[in-house]
């Protein structure tokens, strides 16, 4: 029997931390280990993030986040989750 993959829910700080530093959450991040999930509304910000801390422009921020190896969904499907959510994990 297959194992599931495992998938993990990802803000802006691990993201932040992956793209930019390259230690520990880079080397998960790329490991191939696991299905990461964010929101859009994460992705907006994690580029405002990387403009305004690193200096960089709007093109390369953009390029540094579609390296990664991350599935997108949009804010709305999150928040119509978040009841579910907070029934399993309170």
């Amino acid at each position: 029997m297959a194992s599931r993959p495992r998938v993990l829910l990802v803000d802006t700080t691990v993201l932040y931390s992956a793209i930019v530093y390259r230690g520990l959450e880079n080397n998960v991040l790329f490991s191939g280990d696991y299905i990461f999930v964010t929101t859009d509304f994460v992705i907006s910000e994690i580029q405002r993030v990387i403009i305004a801390k690193r200096g960089l422009s709007r093109q390369e921020a953009q390029k540094m986040i579609r390296s990664m190896p991350v599935v997108v969904a949009s804010s709305d499907f999150t928040k119509d989750k978040l009841k579910e959510a907070d029934e399993l994990i309170g």
